[in-house]
């Protein structure tokens, strides 16, 4: 969204299941999660061993404890990601570093969605998504998008089910229908 907003070369734009705000997703971080993670870094230099996600579908199905990427739909994302990792060849680690979360969280590409216009814009958001934010929240940024040369296109079901299960399928739908 950042790129589109800013890049007059780019001349059309797809958004599927943005991330559209740092503050949103810091608001669903357990409290105390960031200064509690900032804490432990200064104090350790390696890993401490604490978990960053689940590691199981009972995990993800239990309290939080202080995962920080907890349930389902985390769950089934960082599975769904080691599988394309393990088929690439490419190592996978389900570790995120404390820095990524402070730098997210300060990160609001929704304010540059003003900018799109007068570029075509095809916004798609699923409609339970705890990943990119929810549905509402989603619609709120399109419709702050400036023009008429907009659309938004609502998939049913989870965020992480369009981009592992069913992915070809629906977005060679969307790119490929007829204009009009």
């Amino acid at each position: 969204m950042i790129a589109a907003g800013d890049d007059p070369n780019i001349k059309a734009v797809i958004l599927v299941m943005p991330f559209i705000s740092g503050a949103i997703d810091a608001s669903m971080y357990p409290e105390g999660a960031m200064k509690k993670a900032w804490d432990e870094r200064r104090a350790r230099v390696e890993a401490s061993g604490k978990k960053e996600g689940d590691e199981s579908e009972e995990e993800a199905s239990g309290p939080r404890n202080g995962t920080l990427l907890h349930g389902p739909f985390a769950y089934r994302f960082i599975v769904g990601a080691r599988k394309l990792s393990d088929a690439a060849g490419t190592p996978w680690e389900n570790k995120l570093t404390v820095e990524s979360l402070y730098r997210v969280s300060k990160v609001e590409p929704r304010d540059h969605i003003k900018k799109i216009a007068p570029r075509p814009l095809l916004y798609v958001a699923a409609s339970e998504d705890p990943l990119s934010g929810p549905f509402d929240e989603q619609k709120k940024v399109f419709e702050s998008a400036l023009g008429n040369n907009k659309e938004i296109v609502r998939l049913e079901g989870e965020h992480i089910n369009h981009y592992f299960e069913d992915f070809r399928e629906v977005h060679r739908g969307l790119i490929c229908r007829p204009s009009g």
